[in-house]
């Protein structure tokens, strides 16, 4: 058996001229296998049943892979679940910027609502001063009415006041005025009426001087140098106006 087996060794060890060592089939280095061990040609698809005889035949004339083919094959697995694993290792990280972007949005939507119940008590406030503001204004239109209605029956008053004034008094035009050293005194100004009356109007002197005045002064306004100003008398008794 061992002699066989040494036969058979060094007729395998000796490379073939038409194949190649590489392209053995599984079934031819597993059918060798079994020759060294038990000395005999045993099939590793041999089976006792005929039913399984004939699925060995079929698989012996079947083309079957090479370990070059394996090895390609698992080289391809390999390539792929590499390519897996930075698919995976993307997914990571995808999944952790987007872990981060849910909690920066969650940050930024209660940044939101803090500022959005800001603005609403800002707003709350502002419709509370409008609307005491539109009260107050209600009541200073109100008040604005009032004056207006006492301005008018002043002003009336006045108008009538002023009217009944007017009654008492004259106006005396052309009578020289000194306002060299600013306002004339009103005892001066009465001094010149007076003497206005006797050469203008030729009234005797007993009676311009009999006449009662209330009040003699010139007409409002600062006096001009070279202007002379009217003469507003106020007599004291209505017959001597």
């Amino acid at each position: 058996m061992n002699q066989t087996a040494e036969k058979y060794i060094n007729k395998e060890a000796r490379p073939s001229e038409d194949t190649d060592c590489v392209n053995l089939s599984i079934s031819d280095v597993l059918n060798s296998k079994n020759t060294v061990l038990y000395g005999e040609d045993l099939s590793v698809f041999a089976s006792v049943s005929d039913s399984v005889s004939v699925r060995s035949v079929m698989a012996e004339n079947s083309v079957e892979p090479t370990i070059r083919d394996l090895m390609t094959l698992l080289q391809n697995v390999s390539g792929r679940l590499k390519a897996m694993e930075k698919k995976m290792g993307v997914i990571e990280n995808i999944e952790k910027r987007m872990g981060a972007m849910e909690k920066d949005m969650i940050k930024l939507w209660v940044a939101i609502e803090d500022k959005v119940k800001k603005v609403d008590k800002r707003v709350t406030r502002i419709e509370d001063k409008v609307d005491g503001a539109d009260i107050h204004a209600a009541q200073l239109s109100d008040r604005v009415q009032e004056l207006e209605k006492e301005r008018n029956t002043l002003r009336d008053n006045v108008s009538y006041l002023q009217s009944q004034s007017m009654r008492n008094n004259l106006i005396f035009v052309g009578v020289t005025e000194d306002n060299s050293t600013g306002n004339e005194a009103p005892e001066v100004t009465e001094v010149k009426l007076r003497q206005h009356l006797k050469d203008a109007f030729k009234i005797a002197g007993y009676v311009v001087d009999s006449i009662k005045f209330e009040r003699v002064h010139r007409s409002p306004g600062s006096p001009i140098l070279g202007k002379v100003r009217n003469i507003v008398a106020k007599f004291t008794f209505y017959k001597d106006r």
